[in-house]
Protein backbone atom coordinates (compact mmCIF):
# COMPACT_ATOMS: atom_id res chain seq x y z
CA UNK A 1 0.00 0.00 0.00
CA UNK A 2 1.23 3.41 -1.04
CA UNK A 3 0.92 5.79 1.73
CA UNK A 4 0.50 9.58 0.96
CA UNK A 5 2.20 12.73 2.98
CA UNK A 6 0.02 14.96 4.86
CA UNK A 7 1.26 17.43 1.90
CA UNK A 8 0.22 15.43 -0.73
CA UNK A 9 -3.36 15.22 0.62
CA UNK A 10 -3.72 18.84 1.34
CA UNK A 11 -2.58 19.45 -1.86
CA UNK A 12 -5.10 16.50 -3.76
CA UNK A 13 -8.19 18.48 -1.86
CA UNK A 14 -7.41 21.91 -3.01
CA UNK A 15 -7.26 21.26 -6.65
CA UNK A 16 -10.44 19.39 -6.15
CA UNK A 17 -11.81 22.07 -5.17
CA UNK A 18 -10.64 24.86 -7.76
CA UNK A 19 -11.59 22.30 -10.80
CA UNK A 20 -15.33 22.23 -8.68
CA UNK A 21 -15.34 26.04 -9.07
CA UNK A 22 -14.04 26.35 -12.11
CA UNK A 23 -17.20 23.96 -13.37
CA UNK A 24 -20.43 25.90 -11.54
CA UNK A 25 -22.26 27.81 -13.77
CA UNK A 26 -22.63 31.18 -13.37
CA UNK A 27 -25.65 32.39 -12.26
CA UNK A 28 -27.39 35.83 -13.54
CA UNK A 29 -28.72 38.16 -10.91
CA UNK A 30 -32.66 36.45 -11.91
CA UNK A 31 -31.56 33.53 -11.25
CA UNK A 32 -30.05 31.06 -8.71
CA UNK A 33 -27.70 28.31 -8.47
CA UNK A 34 -29.78 24.81 -7.80
CA UNK A 35 -27.34 22.26 -7.37
CA UNK A 36 -25.15 22.47 -10.32
CA UNK A 37 -27.95 24.47 -12.30
CA UNK A 38 -29.01 27.54 -12.71
CA UNK A 39 -32.63 28.37 -11.86
CA UNK A 40 -34.68 31.17 -12.07
CA UNK A 41 -35.97 33.45 -8.89
CA UNK A 42 -39.77 32.95 -8.37
CA UNK A 43 -41.93 35.43 -9.69
CA UNK A 44 -43.81 37.28 -7.10
CA UNK A 45 -42.25 40.09 -6.88
CA UNK A 46 -42.02 40.36 -3.24
CA UNK A 47 -40.02 39.46 -0.61
CA UNK A 48 -42.10 37.22 1.48
CA UNK A 49 -42.53 33.51 1.28
CA UNK A 50 -45.81 32.83 0.19
CA UNK A 51 -46.85 32.10 -3.47
CA UNK A 52 -48.58 35.33 -4.53
CA UNK A 53 -46.92 38.93 -5.53
CA UNK A 54 -48.11 41.05 -2.43
CA UNK A 55 -45.89 41.84 0.63
CA UNK A 56 -47.84 40.06 3.00
CA UNK A 57 -47.65 36.66 4.50
CA UNK A 58 -50.92 35.07 3.18
CA UNK A 59 -52.21 33.31 0.06
CA UNK A 60 -54.21 35.98 -1.51
CA UNK A 61 -53.44 38.48 -3.53
CA UNK A 62 -54.52 41.83 -1.39
CA UNK A 63 -52.03 43.75 0.95
CA UNK A 64 -53.53 42.65 3.93
CA UNK A 65 -52.81 39.66 6.90
CA UNK A 66 -55.74 37.76 6.35
CA UNK A 67 -57.49 35.05 4.15
CA UNK A 68 -59.42 36.80 2.05
CA UNK A 69 -58.89 39.14 -1.64
CA UNK A 70 -60.42 42.34 -0.08
CA UNK A 71 -57.99 45.00 1.44
CA UNK A 72 -59.40 45.04 5.06
CA UNK A 73 -58.10 43.30 7.54
CA UNK A 74 -61.04 41.40 8.80
CA UNK A 75 -60.86 37.35 7.57
CA UNK A 76 -64.91 38.10 5.31
CA UNK A 77 -65.44 39.23 2.34
CA UNK A 78 -66.47 42.81 2.21
CA UNK A 79 -64.59 45.87 2.23
CA UNK A 80 -64.89 47.35 5.90
CA UNK A 81 -62.74 46.15 9.00
CA UNK A 82 -65.61 44.27 11.00
CA UNK A 83 -66.10 40.40 11.24
CA UNK A 84 -69.61 40.45 9.56
CA UNK A 85 -70.35 39.81 6.20
CA UNK A 86 -71.89 43.58 5.20
CA UNK A 87 -70.75 46.48 3.65
CA UNK A 88 -70.92 48.45 6.76
CA UNK A 89 -68.75 49.36 9.83
CA UNK A 90 -70.28 47.99 12.41
CA UNK A 91 -70.59 44.23 14.24
CA UNK A 92 -74.23 43.25 13.20
CA UNK A 93 -75.05 41.71 10.32
CA UNK A 94 -77.48 44.57 8.63
CA UNK A 95 -76.52 47.22 6.27
CA UNK A 96 -76.91 50.53 7.70
CA UNK A 97 -73.71 51.51 10.17
CA UNK A 98 -76.14 51.86 13.72
CA UNK A 99 -75.50 48.64 16.40
CA UNK A 100 -79.06 47.29 16.04
CA UNK A 101 -80.14 44.76 13.50
CA UNK A 102 -82.80 46.45 11.29
CA UNK A 103 -81.44 48.06 7.85
CA UNK A 104 -82.19 51.61 9.05
CA UNK A 105 -80.11 54.24 10.15
CA UNK A 106 -81.28 54.87 13.96
CA UNK A 107 -80.02 53.33 17.01
CA UNK A 108 -83.78 51.70 18.00
CA UNK A 109 -84.37 48.31 17.52
CA UNK A 110 -87.62 47.22 15.43
CA UNK A 111 -89.65 45.30 17.10
CA UNK A 112 -92.93 43.94 17.37
CA UNK A 113 -95.20 43.62 21.18
CA UNK A 114 -94.73 40.24 20.95
CA UNK A 115 -90.70 40.87 21.42
CA UNK A 116 -90.83 43.25 24.06
CA UNK A 117 -93.42 41.23 26.30
CA UNK A 118 -91.16 38.36 26.07
CA UNK A 119 -88.35 40.26 26.58
CA UNK A 120 -86.54 39.63 23.21
CA UNK A 121 -85.46 43.14 22.56
CA UNK A 122 -84.46 45.92 25.66
CA UNK A 123 -83.43 49.39 25.79
CA UNK A 124 -84.96 51.54 22.98
CA UNK A 125 -87.57 50.21 20.46
CA UNK A 126 -90.09 51.26 17.73
CA UNK A 127 -93.12 49.76 17.07
CA UNK A 128 -94.45 50.01 13.71
CA UNK A 129 -98.20 49.68 12.59
CA UNK A 130 -99.37 48.88 15.92
CA UNK A 131 -103.22 49.60 17.11
CA UNK A 132 -104.50 51.65 19.76
CA UNK A 133 -107.03 49.29 21.82
CA UNK A 134 -107.58 51.54 24.50
CA UNK A 135 -107.15 55.07 26.57
CA UNK A 136 -106.37 57.34 27.79
CA UNK A 137 -106.26 56.14 30.86
CA UNK A 138 -108.45 58.52 33.56
CA UNK A 139 -105.31 60.16 34.88
CA UNK A 140 -104.06 60.99 31.50
CA UNK A 141 -100.95 59.28 31.42
CA UNK A 142 -101.39 56.36 29.55
CA UNK A 143 -102.80 54.46 26.58
CA UNK A 144 -102.46 50.50 24.90
CA UNK A 145 -101.45 49.50 22.01
CA UNK A 146 -101.22 45.57 20.23
CA UNK A 147 -99.84 44.28 16.99
CA UNK A 148 -102.68 44.12 14.47
CA UNK A 149 -102.57 40.69 15.08
CA UNK A 150 -104.02 40.53 18.13
CA UNK A 151 -103.54 37.77 20.19
CA UNK A 152 -101.08 35.93 23.16
CA UNK A 153 -98.21 38.60 24.19
CA UNK A 154 -99.84 41.25 21.84
CA UNK A 155 -100.49 44.13 23.92
CA UNK A 156 -98.40 46.81 25.85
CA UNK A 157 -98.71 49.90 28.02
CA UNK A 158 -97.44 52.86 26.79
CA UNK A 159 -97.07 55.76 29.32
CA UNK A 160 -96.78 59.20 28.25
CA UNK A 161 -95.38 61.03 31.94
CA UNK A 162 -98.20 63.45 31.86
CA UNK A 163 -98.62 64.55 28.49
CA UNK A 164 -101.36 62.61 26.57
CA UNK A 165 -100.54 61.29 22.56
CA UNK A 166 -103.44 62.59 20.14
CA UNK A 167 -104.57 59.27 19.56
CA UNK A 168 -108.14 56.98 19.77
CA UNK A 169 -109.07 53.53 19.86
CA UNK A 170 -108.43 51.77 16.14
CA UNK A 171 -105.42 54.15 15.21
CA UNK A 172 -102.82 52.57 13.85
CA UNK A 173 -99.58 54.33 15.14
CA UNK A 174 -95.49 53.89 15.48
CA UNK A 175 -94.33 54.34 19.00
CA UNK A 176 -90.82 54.91 19.86
CA UNK A 177 -89.97 54.67 23.30
CA UNK A 178 -88.09 52.69 26.24
CA UNK A 179 -88.78 49.38 27.84
CA UNK A 180 -89.66 49.66 31.34
CA UNK A 181 -90.83 47.19 34.38
CA UNK A 182 -93.01 49.11 36.72
CA UNK A 183 -93.69 47.24 39.72
CA UNK A 184 -94.25 44.00 37.18
CA UNK A 185 -96.10 45.90 35.01
CA UNK A 186 -94.42 46.36 31.30
CA UNK A 187 -94.73 49.30 29.74
CA UNK A 188 -93.21 51.42 26.55
CA UNK A 189 -91.87 54.87 27.61
CA UNK A 190 -92.32 57.51 25.49
CA UNK A 191 -90.41 60.65 25.88
CA UNK A 192 -92.43 63.22 23.61
CA UNK A 193 -95.08 63.42 20.92
CA UNK A 194 -92.63 63.58 17.99
CA UNK A 195 -92.64 59.46 19.52
CA UNK A 196 -96.13 58.46 18.11
CA UNK A 197 -96.92 58.83 14.84
CA UNK A 198 -100.39 57.95 13.40
CA UNK A 199 -100.30 56.30 10.28
CA UNK A 200 -103.47 54.86 9.74
CA UNK A 201 -106.71 52.90 11.23
CA UNK A 202 -107.39 49.67 11.80
CA UNK A 203 -110.46 47.60 13.61
CA UNK A 204 -108.74 46.33 17.01
CA UNK A 205 -108.58 42.35 17.75
CA UNK A 206 -110.31 40.84 20.61
CA UNK A 207 -109.20 37.63 22.46
CA UNK A 208 -112.28 36.15 23.39
CA UNK A 209 -111.82 33.94 26.54
CA UNK A 210 -114.73 31.17 28.30
CA UNK A 211 -112.83 30.27 31.08
CA UNK A 212 -110.25 31.69 33.43
CA UNK A 213 -106.93 31.37 32.22
CA UNK A 214 -104.56 29.23 34.19
CA UNK A 215 -101.79 32.61 34.46
CA UNK A 216 -102.76 36.21 33.00
CA UNK A 217 -98.88 36.63 32.42
CA UNK A 218 -99.47 36.08 28.29
CA UNK A 219 -102.54 38.50 28.39
CA UNK A 220 -100.77 41.50 29.74
CA UNK A 221 -101.92 44.74 27.79
CA UNK A 222 -103.92 42.03 25.54
CA UNK A 223 -107.75 43.22 24.98
CA UNK A 224 -109.83 40.28 25.80
CA UNK A 225 -113.83 39.98 26.23
CA UNK A 226 -114.44 37.66 28.91
CA UNK A 227 -118.50 35.75 29.11
CA UNK A 228 -120.61 35.78 31.94
CA UNK A 229 -118.32 38.36 34.67
CA UNK A 230 -119.92 39.33 37.90
CA UNK A 231 -118.38 41.86 40.99
CA UNK A 232 -117.99 39.55 43.75
CA UNK A 233 -117.45 42.79 46.08
CA UNK A 234 -118.19 46.64 45.96
CA UNK A 235 -115.93 48.83 44.13
CA UNK A 236 -113.26 50.09 46.79
CA UNK A 237 -111.47 53.36 47.03
CA UNK A 238 -108.91 52.67 44.28
CA UNK A 239 -112.06 51.72 42.02
CA UNK A 240 -111.32 48.24 41.78
CA UNK A 241 -113.70 45.24 42.45
CA UNK A 242 -113.40 41.44 42.88
CA UNK A 243 -114.90 39.18 40.24
CA UNK A 244 -115.81 35.77 39.78
CA UNK A 245 -113.15 35.51 37.17
CA UNK A 246 -109.64 35.20 39.43
CA UNK A 247 -108.79 38.60 38.05
CA UNK A 248 -110.21 42.24 39.90
CA UNK A 249 -111.75 45.03 37.49
CA UNK A 250 -110.07 48.61 37.59
CA UNK A 251 -111.22 51.73 36.88
CA UNK A 252 -108.06 52.51 34.76
CA UNK A 253 -109.76 53.74 31.98
CA UNK A 254 -113.05 53.94 32.61
CA UNK A 255 -115.11 55.08 36.06
CA UNK A 256 -117.12 51.85 35.87
CA UNK A 257 -117.38 52.05 39.86
CA UNK A 258 -120.00 55.07 40.27
CA UNK A 259 -122.45 52.71 38.06
CA UNK A 260 -121.76 49.17 39.49
CA UNK A 261 -121.45 47.48 42.88
CA UNK A 262 -121.39 44.12 44.07
CA UNK A 263 -123.99 41.48 42.34
CA UNK A 264 -123.97 43.16 39.03
CA UNK A 265 -123.88 40.63 36.26
CA UNK A 266 -122.20 41.12 33.12
CA UNK A 267 -123.12 39.01 29.73
CA UNK A 268 -119.77 39.79 28.78
CA UNK A 269 -116.73 42.24 29.93
CA UNK A 270 -114.04 44.02 27.70
CA UNK A 271 -110.97 45.20 28.79
CA UNK A 272 -107.27 45.59 28.59
CA UNK A 273 -105.39 43.34 31.33
CA UNK A 274 -102.83 44.69 33.15
CA UNK A 275 -100.54 43.81 36.93
CA UNK A 276 -100.53 46.63 39.51
CA UNK A 277 -99.71 46.10 43.53
CA UNK A 278 -99.30 42.64 42.75
CA UNK A 279 -102.71 41.85 41.14
CA UNK A 280 -104.02 41.27 37.74
CA UNK A 281 -107.04 43.84 36.95
CA UNK A 282 -109.24 44.18 33.75
CA UNK A 283 -110.05 47.61 32.35
CA UNK A 284 -112.81 48.11 31.06
CA UNK A 285 -112.88 51.59 28.31
CA UNK A 286 -116.32 52.48 28.66
CA UNK A 287 -120.12 50.96 29.04
CA UNK A 288 -120.30 49.14 26.06
CA UNK A 289 -117.42 47.28 27.21
CA UNK A 290 -119.99 46.15 30.11
CA UNK A 291 -123.60 45.07 28.55
CA UNK A 292 -125.61 43.80 31.28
Amino acid sequence: MRIRSPLALLFAGALASSLACLAAPTCTEDEELVGDECMPLESEGDADTDADSDADSDADSDADSDADSDADSDADSDTDSDSDTDSDTDTDSDTDTDTDTDTDTDTDIDATVEDVQRSWVSGVVTLSGVIVTGGPSVDGESFFVQDVGGGLWSGVRVYTDGWMAPVSVGDLVTVTGSITEYYGDTELEVASGADVRVTGSATPSVVELSSVPADWEPYEGVLVRMSGVSLTSTPDSTGEATTNWSIRMDDFLYDYDSSYGSGTRFRTATGLVRYSFDEWKVCPRGTADLPL
